[in-house]
């Protein structure tokens, strides 16, 4: 199975790094080359990881990168981070991994925010795919709040990827 993540570099890259010493082919797209080396630099199986440095706020240069792998190796499974800038380019991902004309699940992956109806963004992804949603929170510890760490959403996403729920919630979303 291909698998992308973006945001894989950064948040997700213990989940990208899990998936590759499962033996999954891995394509990581993120902003930060540095980053994307590390990540590289860690896989158990480097040939099966493959680096994708792209930002998707630059929808067009994005939406091309996302075309170019799409050619190179067909994807079965999206891991999509991304914020509310990033709407457009997401629909049009989306939109492109639906031409594929085979089955492809995407596990969004988004902030507390969309925990609101009014604040969440789901793209059309049509009937081919999947579609899941990670709503990330917070931890209370004692008496204070804390945001979660990147090893504690990498874990959660790597469950709801798993988990026949279409929307899972890793941590807290309520005050």
């Amino acid at each position: 199975m291909h698998i992308l993540i973006i945001g894989g570099s950064g948040m997700l890259r213990e989940l990208a790094l899990r998936l590759n010493k499962e033996g999954h082919e891995v394509s990581v797209l993120g902003r930060n080359q540095k980053k994307l080396r590390e990540v590289k630099d860690l896989a158990v199986n480097p040939g099966k990881l493959h680096l994708i440095s792209s930002d998707y706020t630059n929808r067009d240069s994005f939406i091309k990168d996302i075309e170019q792998l799409i050619e190179q190796r067909p994807v079965q499974k999206v891991v999509a981070w991304f914020h509310r800038k990033g709407d457009q380019a997401l629909q049009e991902m989306c939109d492109l991994f639906s031409k594929q004309r085979t089955e492809w699940e995407i596990i969004h992956v988004k902030g507390s925010r969309a925990g609101n109806p009014a604040h969440n963004f789901s793209p059309n992804t049509g009937l081919m795919c999947t579609f899941k949603q990670v709503i990330l929170g917070h931890v209370m510890e004692k008496d204070h709040m804390r945001w979660l760490t990147h090893s504690e959403i990498s874990a959660g996403v790597y469950e709801a990827m798993h988990s026949p729920r279409a929307t899972s919630t890793v941590g807290r979303v309520d005050s």
